[in-house]
């Protein structure tokens, strides 16, 4: 199960993008929760014909125009374009076609994968400049259209080639694998006058077209140790990219602790792909890097490694000054953390990072806390709520409010009064504001009656308080006072959801004094509710929250929100019917 899980955690994280899984929230905007469908796309056929017609029209303009809306109607779901498609090649063939039109024809074809055009596009590749050959030439490379592969061989065999053109090809045939291309890519990025950028591209696509034997050639280049030959040192890498024996790997263990980090990013991503176990001698070094990308990488191979050693190592990462790797370590923990083996470790480390003073540390420490439902962490947030960095103080006051323990209700209320003393006083910055928020919602999710003084004062739409800060204090107010709405209270929230003045109220507050209603279930209310929800599929936020507070006052189902149909008119021709209307 262990493996399983980790592999499925390191698949969501991906190695190159940011850390996804617990953040920071609002009540608000989760409770009651409130997911908006996707939008569908009803898109009409109809407007086609007029398209294929108009990429025969004398003006320019228009037939690029009909080209570029083909393309885009397509990645919207359009039905039926694959009739443009002979049109389209049709757009291709005369020889005076303004490259802006050609090329928007070529990137349509492509869009519609219509490799029967691949003879037109690559005589069109081949009469254009580098900007054409760099859209249609990946394509061509992608379909394995093999008549392509004898104008990519000439054109990397000649020095006099344009440098965008030459750079194509070479990427092409490696894509393709030409083995007829291994003696010019060998010249290309052995020839140490020749540009840095094009000989790394060649060694890439050498590698992939020999995917062995090129050891010696990896190894000399590599033992080029000098400052400005680190260029060698990454063809001798990017020349390995198919190699796989023990050898290669020996390689890449020597050259993942090159001072240049993009060397030794290069063969960390190798050696990760070959077996990351090689990597896990060399953490303690690799992770002093000052390159982000060189310990990410070096994470990735300890979060594999999934032991309580890994864990011990990855825990002082908490504090990487990347908020990417930092964060990768942390979801990366609390995956681990699934692992019973593993648990005791990780919470040993997030309690480590939380009695620390470290800013870093302290923020991952509270994320990972409550996530891992330690409950006993609260008085050490309730110190947090001094702390002089933003990202601890407010990330502390969230996890307060996560955490919801009835015996921090005091301490939050104390720290929230003195917050409002000073917007009200002399205004606060934005996340002292931010914390606020946090607090008053953790006192309407402990229901914290002695609240409430403090919560009115955020009511009137003339106070000096912040938009968000509002509604957090009314959202709590209706948390308080639920199923039992004291009168006045009603008629002041009624008063913010209806509040259709100038200037008008903020649409935030009134969502949550709607939802304030139905949580008080409001009676007096549904009167207002019911001019804005008269009832069926709701079609946006303040309609189902309406609708949301009549189900709990009323016992009537809760609604549906009607997903948003797309019929996306307003294309740049479109048919009209026999009324002279548009037809959709």
């Amino acid at each position: 199960m262990r493996p399983a899980l980790l592999l499925a955690a390191i698949i969501l994280l991906g190695l190159g993008g940011a850390a996804r899984g617990i953040e920071v929230d609002t009540a608000r905007s989760t409770d009651p929760p409130i997911v908006m469908p996707e939008t569908r796309f009803a898109l009409s056929p109809a407007p086609i014909p007029l398209w294929i017609a108009a990429l025969s029209a004398p003006e320019t303009d228009l037939r690029r125009e009909a080209a570029v809306t083909i393309g885009k109607a397509h990645r919207l779901g359009m039905p039926e374009l694959q009739t443009a498609i002979p049109a389209l090649v049709a757009a291709l063939e005369p020889a005076d076609q303004p490259p802006v039109v050609a090329q928007a024809v070529a990137q349509a074809l492509i869009a519609l994968d219509a490799r029967q055009a691949a003879p037109q596009l690559l005589a069109l590749s081949k009469a254009g400049g580098t900007d054409t050959a760099e859209v249609i030439e990946p394509a061509l490379a992608a379909w394995d259209y093999r008549p392509a592969r004898e104008v990519w061989l000439r054109r990397v065999s000649d020095s006099r080639a344009p440098r965008g053109l030459r750079l194509a090809a070479i990427r092409c045939l490696g894509t393709v694998g030409e083995p007829k291309a291994a003696a010019a890519l060998e010249k290309l990025a052995l020839d140490p006058v020749a540009d840095p950028a094009m000989r790394i591209e060649a060694a890439r696509a050498w590698g992939r077209v020999r995917t062995e034997g090129l050891e010696p050639v990896a190894r000399r280049l590599l033992a080029n140790d000098s400052s400005p030959a680190a260029v060698d040192r990454l063809i001798g890498i990017a020349l390995l990219g198919r190699h796989d024996g023990d050898e290669t790997k020996r390689l890449l263990d020597q050259a993942a602790l090159d001072p240049q980090p993009a060397v030794a990013g290069m063969a960390l991503e190798r050696l990760l792909d070959l077996d990351y176990r090689r990597i896990l001698p060399m953490t303690q070094e690799l992770l002093q890097s000052s390159d982000s990308k060189v310990r990410r990488l070096t994470v990735e191979a300890l979060v594999r490694q999934a032991e309580p050693s890994s864990v011990a190592e990855l825990g002082p990462v908490l504090d990487d000054p990347h908020p990417e790797v930092r964060g990768y370590v942390r979801e990366s923990l609390l995956a681990m953390s699934s692992d019973a083996s593993l648990r005791a470790s990780v919470l040993k480390e997030a309690w480590r990072a939380l009695r620390g003073d470290r800013w870093r540390e302290l923020e991952q420490a509270v994320l990972m806390l409550v996530a891992l439902e330690q409950k006993e962490a609260v008085a050490r947030f309730i110190e947090l709520l001094e702390f002089d960095r933003a990202e601890v103080h407010t990330t502390a006051a969230w996890g307060l409010r996560k955490m919801a323990v009835p015996e921090t209700a005091a301490p939050i209320l104390e720290k929230a009064l003195r917050l409002e003393e000073l917007q009200r006083t002399v205004g606060t910055s934005a996340p002292l504001d931010e914390q606020f928020c946090h607090l008053a919602e953790a006192l309407g999710q402990l229901e914290y009656a002695p609240a409430d003084e403090l919560l009115r004062k955020y009511i009137p739409k003339s106070s000096p308080y912040p938009f968000p800060a509002r509604a957090a204090a009314v959202w709590a107010l209706g948390r308080i006072h639920a199923n039992a709405p004291p009168p006045d209270l009603v008629k002041r929230f009624i008063e913010r959801a209806d509040d259709n003045g100038i200037p008008p109220e903020s649409e935030e507050v009134r969502m949550v004094a709607v939802i304030g209603l139905g949580r008080m279930k409001a009676e007096s209310a549904i009167p207002m509710l019911r001019r804005y929800y008269p009832g069926g599929p709701a079609f946006g936020t303040m309609d189902y929250a309406c609708g949301w507070a009549l189900s709990q006052i009323t016992g009537e189902p809760v609604p549906v929100i009607r997903p948003y149909a797309d019929s996306r008119s307003g294309w740049f021709l479109e048919p009209f019917d026999e009324k002279n209307e548009l037809r959709y």
